[in-house]
């Protein structure tokens, strides 16, 4: 009884620390949103007006009217495993197992989803964007970049990448590549992964700029869309419990945990393997890039992937 006691004690106080998180956070972000991007908050006069300037950019946003909620999803940010939450969620059986939902499956859009763009009119928008619990989750975007390499280049279980992007790649960053690298993409070096990116068009989301290295900032549009929970990756565990008690579902599903989906080992633990040769130069490329992510959700431009939000 004590040690139970002691637990809702601890769940008691990891929420409110949570709590307290996200209001900084929002406070931070709207601040600088409105002071440096020149974004002002929205009123009833110009939120459908401001929908209509962006609802082509809205394809991550997806829609769960059932529980009222929208998600915007930023691969490699535990995205597999909240679309398996909202699908287990739309299953209809007493206790939904997200687990049961294989990785591809998760995203394979369900018909019991849209995403906010597939709406009609900026008034379903609007509506939705008013009334929802809307959420996203980001990650240092320097261990995102390694994660998303890794996944896609380095232990792929499809050469759709390696195809797409790797033999690209080769070609544009290596001077004398072998006819093989050529062919298959198969090896591209993770300094030839960043130079690609550092080079891209920021502008080109449907193509070149893929959903896995494209910024949070693109995606989720967090200074035009006022976010209830602005989740991380470096606090995943409390701000999944804040999301799913706001949500009202903390006692219908359990967020998976990463020893149960993830055998390979955390980014985190080899940021400074992998950016250990890597310029000095690059890296400042790098953070440009990924700027408005580094700034909004107070990251640190230095290698080590570090949270400097405390």
């Amino acid at each position: 009884e004590r040690s139970l006691r002691e637990r809702r004690e601890r769940r008691l106080l990891n929420l409110i620390q949570a709590q307290e998180n996200q209001q900084r956070r929002q406070s931070y972000i709207r601040n600088l949103c409105y002071h440096q991007y020149g974004w002002r908050p929205l009123n009833d006069t110009t939120f459908e007006s401001m929908i209509s300037s962006i609802t082509t950019h809205l394809d991550h946003l997806i829609v769960d009217d059932t529980n009222r909620l929208i998600y915007c999803f930023v691969p490699k940010v535990a995205s597999t495993n909240w679309k398996r939450v909202l699908l287990a969620l739309n299953t209809h059986t007493q206790s939904p197992d997200p687990l049961t939902i294989k990785g591809n499956e998760s995203h394979v859009m369900s018909p019991a989803f849209k995403t906010l763009n597939q709406y009609n009119s900026t008034e379903d928008i609007a509506v939705r964007l008013r009334l929802y619990l809307k959420f996203m989750f980001v990650r240092h975007p320097y261990e995102r970049l390694l994660s998303a390499y890794r996944n896609k280049f380095e232990r792929t279980y499809s050469d759709y990448f390696r195809l797409r992007f790797g033999r690209k790649i080769v070609r544009q960053f290596r001077s004398q590549p072998s006819n093989e690298s050529l062919d298959m993409g198969h090896d591209v070096t993770f300094e030839e992964f960043l130079r690609y990116v550092t080079e891209l068009n920021t502008t080109d989301h449907k193509r070149e700029f893929n959903e896995h290295w494209r910024p949070a900032y693109d995606l989720c549009h967090p200074c035009a869309i006022d976010y209830d929970v602005y989740g991380k990756y470096e606090t995943l565990h409390s701000d999944v419990q804040l999301v799913l008690r706001r949500a009202g579902i903390q006692k219908t599903v359990e967020f998976p945990k990463r020893e149960d989906t993830y055998s390979n080992q955390p980014s985190s633990d080899l940021i400074h393997s992998y950016y250990g040769n890597v310029s000095d130069l690059l890296v400042d490329k790098v953070a440009d890039i990924y700027a408005e992510d580094i700034q909004l959700f107070q990251y640190d431009r230095g290698i080590g992937g570090k949270d400097i939000e405390n």
